[in-house]
């Protein structure tokens, strides 16, 4: 996925006037002109006008004899329930719909040709004009080429009615299948609500993105960009328009990387933390692949986002509560860190470095105890700890 350099708002209003439907059906070319019409600051006349400029002549007779849409959504269904009449009349009776006068109409019929091996076009690849006649006349899909549905509906097209979800390459597949991608177990936190979540690793997304949903949960402030993101699939087809950003938020992943972190508000349910390009870039981390997981932060990370790891069920009340010094002779009270339950129950923090202790190959581990205690330092022991 990704993202392409912000447009002028003149240059999407030139995009939107030089547009022609062409061979695209209107289930098609309206994908196209929505996705431009995100972007653009033309208001409802503009957009109508610019759509219905864009048609092909055909459709721009009909419309003459119909009543104004209010909207460009009215508009679009018009002509949508105009091209199925038309497909539909094609099949039976070939009686002629309504042209520009004087406008002479060809009446003789398209040459028949020899059945194609591969009847699917790939992308925007042009049927021939013979191939075109042959599936109309039969009320073939002019996509597939199989009869029972028309390309609005066509099982194998290839430019969905709703592109904002691509399966297995925009969000990493579906959610019962954490196998297929890395994920990190991470927290959201932001005004004083946390919330555990999932963050896909996704090193071909230019951008860190957080679904709608998980923003309104923790009612995150979300700020309009500037000049909007136009977001790309893989095969270079537009998606949709990212338009909002977040607030800063506390991300906490692995459980002791912590962060400040912006994202882009995204509709991707199915991993609601994406985490990008960039991220990786800033972190550097070592990632197991085989077992997706983090297995050493960057050096900046341990002096900046790493700190010890606590018990998710420690009360943070501890954190600020001074140890207790009571029988500790005074020349050791400037040491009382050391004495800290709360020290003693964490573990130490991250660093840049690894002390490694050998063993021996097929050495023999010690049976004997590693400490010899009396009874009563264990009590005091097992009670202290």
């Amino acid at each position: 996925m990704t993202f392409d350099k912000p447009e002028s708002a003149a240059d999407v209003a030139r995009q939107i006037w030089s547009l022609r439907q062409g061979r695209l059906s209107i289930a098609e070319f309206s994908i196209e002109f929505r996705t431009l019409a995100a972007t653009s600051t033309l208001d409802e006349a503009s957009l109508k006008g610019a759509f219905t400029q864009a048609l092909n002549e055909q459709l721009q007779d009909q419309l003459a004899f119909c009543q104004e849409p209010p909207d460009l959504e009215s508009l679009i269904a018009l002509c949508s329930r105009m091209e199925k009449r038309h497909k539909a009349r094609q099949k039976g009776n070939n009686f002629p719909l309504p042209s520009r006068l004087n406008c002479p109409q060809d009446v003789n019929p398209a040459a028949p040709a020899p059945p194609p091996s591969e009847p699917m076009q790939i992308g925007r690849a042009k049927l021939t004009q013979e191939e075109r006649n042959k599936r109309m006349s039969s009320g073939a899909c002019l996509y597939c080429g199989m009869p029972g549905h028309f390309v609005a509906n066509c099982p194998k097209q290839l430019k969905l009615q709703d592109p904002s979800v691509a399966p297995r390459v925009l969000v990493g597949g579906s959610r019962s299948d954490l196998n297929s991608r890395c994920v990190l177990d991470c927290s959201l936190s932001h005004n004083q609500i946390t919330l555990p979540s999932l963050a896909l690793i996704d090193s071909g997304c230019e951008l860190n993105l957080l679904d709608q949903q998980l923003v309104e949960q923790l009612l995150v402030t979300t700020f309009p960009l500037q000049t909007p993101y136009r977001v790309s699939s893989l095969d270079g087809g537009s998606l949709t328009s990212i338009t909002h950003k977040t607030a800063p938020i506390r991300l906490m992943t692995s459980g002791n990387h912590s962060e400040e972190l912006t994202f882009f508000v995204f509709p991707s349910p199915q991993s609601p933390v994406v985490l990008g390009h960039p991220w990786l870039k800033n972190h550097n981390p070592r990632i197991n692949w085989v077992t997706n997981q983090v297995e050493m932060w960057s050096n900046n990370c341990h002096l900046t986002c790493l700190g010890p790891a606590r018990s998710s069920s420690e009360p943070r009340a501890l954190k600020t509560t001074p140890p207790d010094l009571t029988g500790v002779p005074p020349e050791y009270h400037d040491l009382q860190q050391v004495f800290s339950k709360h020290k003693a129950s964490s573990l130490p923090p991250h660093r840049p470095y690894d002390c490694a202790i050998d063993l021996l190959p097929a050495a023999p581990l010690p049976s004997s105890r590693l400490y010899s205690i009396s009874k009563p330092e264990r009590e005091s022991m097992e009670k202290y700890i």
